[in-house]
């Protein structure tokens, strides 16, 4: 089954596409309007802190594990010993 044909859409040329966004911001960026300014540049700067935290995430993740890698051996003994020595300890009680 072949693809459906896109002779219906329109190609956008450069220059529509710039007067695309010089429509849009005019709508978004009014004179007179500081309400709205703020809430364009607040929304904007989420938006970037949304993309860095998405990038940044997963690092932390990794220093995370790391940081975890030289306790694992440590955290994982103490209990492991605990148990070996209340075995030791009940086979000594046992045996006395």
């Amino acid at each position: 089954m072949s693809p459906p044909a896109k002779d219906g859409v329109p190609k956008l040329g450069l220059s529509r596409s710039w007067a695309v966004l010089r429509v849009v911001g005019l709508h978004l960026w009014p004179k007179g309007e500081t309400g709205l300014r703020t809430r364009v540049v607040v929304a904007l700067g989420l938006l970037i802190v949304a993309k860095v935290t998405t990038v940044y995430v997963p690092v932390l993740y990794k220093h995370a594990v790391d940081a975890l890698d030289g306790l694992a051996t440590q955290a994982v003994a103490v209990p492991v010993a605990l148990i070996l020595a209340y075995g030791v300890a009940r086979i000594l009680a046992q045996a006395l």
